[in-house]
């Protein structure tokens, strides 16, 4: 997964919340080079752009202070913004906050879904029935 630190809420203790944090960095260092294997079977080339929004919905802007703690500790940036506040995110407007991390890169699924397909059929060793 490519959520380094979105994927982390209120009620994990210190130590789920440090295991995965570091399994989530060591991923996040690995994801670049995976991807462009991924690419250069597949043919096709996978974007992964930094950065990634965070939205609470109402009544849960606390489930944002978890997130930014773990990205401050290890580092990254995390940018608290009223969601109606931001130019080109089409937030609900019940929102309680919205959280910026720069450092957290996102994939199209469906991209990421058609290369690895198209990787597989390409494979001399990958079989298909019909």
């Amino acid at each position: 997964m490519l959520s380094t630190f979105s994927e982390l809420e209120p009620h994990h203790d210190t130590q789920r919340t440090g295991l995965e944090t570091g399994e989530r960095l060591a991923a996040h260092d690995a994801y670049p080079a995976c991807l462009e294997r991924i690419g250069a079977m597949s043919g096709q080339k996978i974007q992964a752009p930094a950065g990634t929004w965070v939205l609470a919905p109402a009544g849960h802007g606390f489930c944002l202070e978890p997130i930014a703690e773990a990205a401050g500790a290890a580092g990254h940036q995390a940018e608290e913004h009223q969601a109606a506040s931001i130019p080109g995110l089409r937030a609900p407007a019940s929102s309680a906050g919205a959280l910026w991390l720069p450092t957290e890169a996102r994939v199209d699924t469906a991209d990421l879904m058609e290369a690895l397909s198209l990787a597989i059929e390409q494979h001399p060793r990958a079989t298909y029935w019909s």
